[in-house]
């Protein structure tokens, strides 16, 4: 065996075996008293009505899914936009304005596809979207 994973292993044991130890020692340590205030469903300080679980509606999912992938593309577009001045200074400006064109580019066809698929919409339900 290589010598510097041997180090790595026993580290990875002893974190281990502290990890099991501690939890098995709270166990046994810890004051348990139950009681039914204790037991009850703790939802912001009001008292729950009915039941936890429901059905939550499909445009909530869709909504959600299509602002994560238009936010990643912002983060994907936020350090190019910081460093263009400098690449505005080399000889490589052309090439990375096209490549933030062609970017934003497809980009948008994603925007117009998720519009015309009704992504976008909250008062109707289109199941062909996802």
């Amino acid at each position: 065996m290589h010598a510097g994973f041997e180090l790595i292993f026993t580290i990875l044991a002893c974190s281990t075996l502290l990890v099991s130890v501690s939890l098995y020692f709270t166990r046994f340590l810890r004051v348990s008293k139950p009681t039914e205030e204790k037991l009850k469903v703790y939802e912001c300080g009001e008292d729950s009505q009915g039941v936890a679980a429901h059905i939550v509606h499909s445009r909530f999912y869709r909504i959600a899914i299509v602002f994560l992938v238009f936010d990643v593309e912002v983060i994907f577009i936020y350090p190019i936009a910081v460093l263009f001045k400098r690449v505005i200074d080399s000889d490589m400006a052309m090439v990375a304005f096209a490549e933030l064109v062609a970017f934003v580019f497809i980009l948008g066809i994603g925007f117009v596809y998720a519009w015309k698929k009704g992504a976008l919409s909250w008062d109707t339900d289109h199941k062909t979207f996802f």
